[in-house]
């Protein structure tokens, strides 16, 4: 099972779903890769909460140890210089496509594509949003299985008990299926976010839940389901 995460910025695959994905990837038939399309929606070195004596450009450096340390297989951050992004601007299709056609010939292919959630996590973040849109119309075009995490369940989606921290959903307007509970440890993800050395921890661990939790959710659809059975079970 090769599970593709797509973030928006860097950071994001250790905080929302990063103890999940640390337990997933030690399994000897799972692979985890990551691609951060950062740069494709707004310009790396624009953030101005950096801590001192670091660059907001040390995400970069820093994602790819992150992942390293998460034990992800291939990952790949798009920070084109070029690139016209802008944080406070809608990035169409055709930037997010070219964006993510370049990272992913680094990463190779995937079962399963998961992003962030509609709602855009805890902090409604347009960015995270946007990214749910992209990849929902994305993966129903290209008929690859999809998936989105979420730090609380969506209570715009009804679903019923159908095993051991697995649900089964209504149908709903997220076009997911099942609705998936993991409990693991928070230790690693803290170990990781502690590799962002450029952002504030203490912040980021008062301020977002996520980052406190490994009570981590994912929302799958049904071919997502049924090709990792054996993983989700």
């Amino acid at each position: 099972m090769k599970i593709l995460l797509v973030t928006a910025h860097p950071d994001d695959e250790v905080i929302w779903l990063g103890s999940t994905l640390h337990e997933l990837s030690k399994k000897p038939n799972v692979q985890i890769k990551v691609i951060c399309l950062w740069g494709a929606l707004e310009k790396p070195g624009t953030m101005s909460a950096v801590t001192p004596g670091f660059s907001d450009w040390d995400r970069e450096k820093h994602f790819y140890e992150a992942c390293t340390n998460q034990g992800y297989t291939d990952c790949k951050i798009f920070v084109d210089e070029n690139f016209n992004a802008s944080a406070n601007e809608y990035q169409t299709d055709e930037n997010l496509n070219t964006a993510f056609n370049t990272c992913s010939k680094d990463i190779g292919d995937y079962d399963i594509i998961i992003t962030h959630s509609p709602n855009g996590d805890e902090r409604k973040h347009p960015h995270h949003i946007r990214l749910y849109d992209f990849f929902r119309k994305f993966t129903l075009e290209n008929d690859i299985p999809f998936g989105f995490f979420s730090t609380f369940e969506n209570s715009k989606i009804q679903s019923s008990q159908f095993g051991k921290s697995i649900y089964k959903c209504e149908p709903n307007e997220f076009g997911v299926d099942y609705f998936l509970q993991f409990f693991t440890d928070v230790d690693k993800k803290l170990e990781s976010m502690k590799i962002y050395k450029s952002v504030d921890f203490d912040k980021h661990y008062n301020d977002y839940y996520a980052m406190r939790t490994g009570n981590e959710n994912l929302y799958i659809d049904k071919t997502a389901f049924e090709k990792g059975r054996e993983l989700w079970v």
